[in-house]
């Protein structure tokens, strides 16, 4: 093979977008579905950061230390899309699913995490948003249970009812 002909097969491989897409935390944002999945609402991250926000310091099983949260509450993005009371499925970007039904939300947590101690989170760090419960607060939600709600890679909430 020449080495026009290598250039030209390298420059085809790259055209083909080889590394991953990046996405800038400013694309990043939040669907919110119907159950009978006729209605969808998108929340971006300009929005979800223009709800009221509140802190949780906590560890966590995937953490070493604790780590500062900060994001607006669930309850404050249901109430935004008239959906408090409702079941939810929460939907990570890997499909992962899990339920978490209304009376295990308050109207201070969990949180919808946008940052951790001060700063976005990638893909690679749980991000962009992370379901947070204040675990070292409060000791009730230190169980398999909880920990296994708390979804990172959020991005679909589903209205189960």
């Amino acid at each position: 093979m020449t080495l026009k002909n290598s250039l030209l097969a390298f420059a085809y491989v790259l055209s083909f977008g080889i590394s991953a897409p990046t996405v800038s935390f400013a694309e990043s944002q939040l669907t919110i579905i119907s159950e009978n999945a006729t209605a969808e609402i998108v929340l971006t991250d300009d929005e979800l950061m223009a709800l009221p926000q509140l802190s949780i310091t906590t560890g966590t099983p995937w953490t070493e230390m604790p780590m500062v949260y900060e994001g607006p509450t669930l309850w404050s993005v249901l109430e935004r899309v008239e959906a408090i009371g409702s079941d939810i499925e929460l939907v990570a970007l890997n499909d992962y699913k899990v339920r978490l039904t209304a009376d295990r939300i308050t109207e201070d947590w969990p949180i919808v995490a946008r940052l951790q101690n001060g700063e976005t989170m990638s893909i690679r760090e749980k991000g962009p948003y992370w379901l947070m419960f204040p675990f070292d607060n409060v000791k009730e939600l230190q169980t398999e249970t909880f920990f296994s709600l708390s979804i990172w890679q959020l991005a679909k909430i589903e209205l189960l009812e």
